[in-house]
């Protein structure tokens, strides 16, 4: 069984490797469904990065690479 220091460091590394990949894959214009920080999915337009943040078309960037579950309608696993 993992310890919660475990458990966090995982958690970590999988955002590290969601931001790695969503900074080669996303371009301007794509449409992706992710996490804000109220804890609900949206549907918003990518405009581009403010650091290790999602930015949106809106100039929202709250949205973490990690909880992005699709892009341009298809589903995405930035683990594979």
């Amino acid at each position: 069984m993992r310890t919660v220091e475990e458990e966090k460091k995982a958690i970590h590394e999988r955002h590290l490797r969601a931001l790695k990949r969503a900074k080669k894959i996303l371009k301007p214009g794509d449409r992706i469904r992710a996490e804000g920080g109220c804890r609900r999915k949206s549907t918003i337009t990518f405009a581009g990065w403010d650091g290790n943040w999602i930015v949106s078309k809106s100039g929202r960037s709250d949205y973490s690479p990690g909880s992005v579950d699709k892009l341009n309608g298809v589903s995405v696993d930035w683990e594979n």
